[in-house]
Protein backbone atom coordinates (compact mmCIF):
# COMPACT_ATOMS: atom_id res chain seq x y z
CA UNK A 1 0.00 0.00 0.00
CA UNK A 2 1.58 3.25 -1.07
CA UNK A 3 1.15 6.87 -0.12
CA UNK A 4 -1.23 7.59 -2.99
CA UNK A 5 -3.46 4.55 -2.50
CA UNK A 6 -7.16 5.11 -3.16
CA UNK A 7 -8.22 3.61 0.18
CA UNK A 8 -10.00 5.95 2.58
CA UNK A 9 -8.25 7.21 5.69
CA UNK A 10 -10.68 5.32 7.90
CA UNK A 11 -9.80 1.94 6.39
CA UNK A 12 -6.05 2.51 6.22
CA UNK A 13 -6.10 3.47 9.90
CA UNK A 14 -8.12 0.33 10.60
CA UNK A 15 -5.49 -1.72 8.74
CA UNK A 16 -2.76 -0.12 10.85
CA UNK A 17 -4.61 -0.88 14.09
CA UNK A 18 -5.49 -4.42 13.05
CA UNK A 19 -2.25 -5.54 11.41
CA UNK A 20 0.76 -3.45 12.37
CA UNK A 21 0.03 -2.31 15.92
CA UNK A 22 -0.42 -5.86 17.31
CA UNK A 23 2.99 -6.75 15.89
CA UNK A 24 4.53 -3.67 17.50
CA UNK A 25 2.83 -4.28 20.83
CA UNK A 26 3.65 -8.00 21.08
CA UNK A 27 4.80 -8.72 24.68
CA UNK A 28 4.34 -5.05 25.55
CA UNK A 29 4.15 -5.55 29.36
CA UNK A 30 7.82 -6.52 29.15
CA UNK A 31 8.64 -3.27 27.36
CA UNK A 32 8.08 -1.36 30.61
CA UNK A 33 11.69 -2.09 31.56
CA UNK A 34 13.08 -1.26 28.10
CA UNK A 35 15.41 1.66 27.47
CA UNK A 36 13.96 4.87 26.07
CA UNK A 37 15.88 4.41 22.82
CA UNK A 38 14.12 1.12 22.08
CA UNK A 39 10.70 2.63 22.70
CA UNK A 40 11.71 5.64 20.60
CA UNK A 41 12.38 3.31 17.64
CA UNK A 42 8.85 1.98 17.90
CA UNK A 43 7.51 5.56 18.17
CA UNK A 44 9.42 6.42 15.00
CA UNK A 45 7.89 3.43 13.21
CA UNK A 46 4.40 4.46 14.31
CA UNK A 47 4.93 8.10 13.33
CA UNK A 48 6.30 7.26 9.88
CA UNK A 49 3.44 4.82 9.25
CA UNK A 50 0.81 7.36 10.30
CA UNK A 51 2.47 10.01 8.13
CA UNK A 52 2.30 7.63 5.20
CA UNK A 53 -1.36 6.83 5.90
CA UNK A 54 -2.38 10.49 6.13
CA UNK A 55 0.03 11.70 3.41
CA UNK A 56 1.02 14.49 5.80
CA UNK A 57 3.37 17.24 4.69
CA UNK A 58 6.82 17.58 6.27
CA UNK A 59 5.94 20.55 8.48
CA UNK A 60 2.98 18.90 10.26
CA UNK A 61 3.96 17.73 13.74
CA UNK A 62 3.60 14.10 14.76
CA UNK A 63 1.74 15.20 17.88
CA UNK A 64 -0.93 16.84 15.72
CA UNK A 65 -1.29 13.74 13.54
CA UNK A 66 -1.69 11.51 16.60
CA UNK A 67 -4.24 13.90 18.10
CA UNK A 68 -6.28 14.20 14.89
CA UNK A 69 -6.37 10.43 14.35
CA UNK A 70 -7.05 9.80 18.05
CA UNK A 71 -4.16 7.35 18.26
CA UNK A 72 -2.18 7.21 21.52
CA UNK A 73 1.59 7.28 21.54
CA UNK A 74 3.32 3.92 21.80
CA UNK A 75 4.35 4.66 25.37
CA UNK A 76 0.77 5.48 26.41
CA UNK A 77 -0.57 2.47 24.54
CA UNK A 78 1.96 0.15 26.23
CA UNK A 79 1.11 1.63 29.63
CA UNK A 80 -2.58 0.95 29.08
CA UNK A 81 -1.90 -2.61 27.92
CA UNK A 82 0.39 -3.28 30.90
CA UNK A 83 -2.16 -1.95 33.39
CA UNK A 84 -4.90 -4.14 31.88
CA UNK A 85 -2.57 -7.16 31.79
CA UNK A 86 -1.47 -6.89 35.43
CA UNK A 87 -5.02 -6.16 36.61
CA UNK A 88 -6.18 -9.36 34.92
CA UNK A 89 -3.42 -11.29 36.68
CA UNK A 90 -4.44 -9.80 40.02
CA UNK A 91 -8.09 -10.64 39.43
CA UNK A 92 -7.27 -14.23 38.51
CA UNK A 93 -4.67 -14.98 41.20
CA UNK A 94 -6.23 -13.45 44.30
CA UNK A 95 -9.18 -15.89 44.48
CA UNK A 96 -6.85 -18.82 43.84
CA UNK A 97 -4.44 -17.81 46.59
CA UNK A 98 -7.18 -16.76 49.00
CA UNK A 99 -5.75 -13.26 49.33
CA UNK A 100 -7.52 -9.96 49.39
CA UNK A 101 -6.73 -7.84 46.31
CA UNK A 102 -4.59 -5.49 48.41
CA UNK A 103 -2.49 -8.17 50.12
CA UNK A 104 0.93 -8.58 48.61
CA UNK A 105 3.07 -11.40 49.98
CA UNK A 106 6.51 -10.19 51.02
CA UNK A 107 9.50 -12.40 50.31
CA UNK A 108 13.06 -11.82 51.47
CA UNK A 109 15.50 -10.46 48.88
CA UNK A 110 18.82 -11.95 49.95
CA UNK A 111 19.55 -15.65 49.65
CA UNK A 112 20.56 -15.87 53.33
CA UNK A 113 17.26 -14.34 54.36
CA UNK A 114 15.46 -16.73 52.02
CA UNK A 115 17.05 -19.74 53.73
CA UNK A 116 16.05 -18.34 57.13
CA UNK A 117 12.55 -17.62 55.80
CA UNK A 118 12.10 -21.19 54.54
CA UNK A 119 13.54 -22.56 57.82
CA UNK A 120 11.15 -20.45 59.89
CA UNK A 121 8.13 -21.46 57.85
CA UNK A 122 9.13 -25.14 57.97
CA UNK A 123 9.77 -25.04 61.72
CA UNK A 124 6.60 -23.04 62.27
CA UNK A 125 4.50 -25.55 60.34
CA UNK A 126 6.12 -28.47 62.22
CA UNK A 127 5.50 -26.78 65.57
CA UNK A 128 1.88 -26.07 64.73
CA UNK A 129 1.45 -29.71 63.64
CA UNK A 130 2.97 -30.97 66.89
CA UNK A 131 0.82 -28.66 69.00
CA UNK A 132 -2.35 -29.68 67.20
CA UNK A 133 -1.55 -33.39 67.58
CA UNK A 134 -0.90 -33.20 71.35
CA UNK A 135 -3.76 -34.39 73.50
CA UNK A 136 -5.33 -31.66 75.51
CA UNK A 137 -5.73 -32.15 79.24
CA UNK A 138 -9.10 -31.53 80.65
CA UNK A 139 -9.02 -30.19 84.17
CA UNK A 140 -11.33 -32.04 86.46
CA UNK A 141 -12.46 -30.61 89.71
CA UNK A 142 -13.43 -32.91 92.56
Amino acid sequence: MGRKAKISLRYTLLLYKALLRPVISYASPVWGAAAKTHIQKLETLQNSTLRMITDALWFIRNKNILHDLKVPTIKDFFSKLAINFFNQIDNQLTPLLGLSPHTIPRFPRKSDDLALFSYRTTVGSIESTIQSSRPTRVATTS
